[in-house]
């Protein structure tokens, strides 16, 4: 498992920041994915999770949290987005 220290930054002003993540349960094969959309002072105006069936392997399902993210984005009208 990469344990690390990682430090958020915000993006430049008029920038959306869109981090997103996937993660599976051994156990079960259940997958979930998040996203969340800071601006440059931090706040959150959007975020979601979901579970999702659909991947066989965990890159599959960062990809689709990369998707989701970018389509949540694009719904609530955010011009300038930066995806991590």
């Amino acid at each position: 498992m990469d344990v690390g220290v990682r430090s958020w930054y915000p993006p430049e002003k008029g920038v959306y920041r869109l981090d997103v993540d996937a993660s599976v349960n051994a156990n079960t094969n259940f997958f979930g994915i998040g996203a969340v959309v800071r601006d440059s002072e931090g706040k959150l105006p959007a975020a979601l999770a979901l579970p999702i069936s659909l991947p066989s392997f965990v890159l599959e399902a960062e990809i689709h949290a990369i998707i989701h993210g970018v389509r949540l984005c694009l719904q609530e009208g955010f011009g300038l987005v930066v995806v991590d």
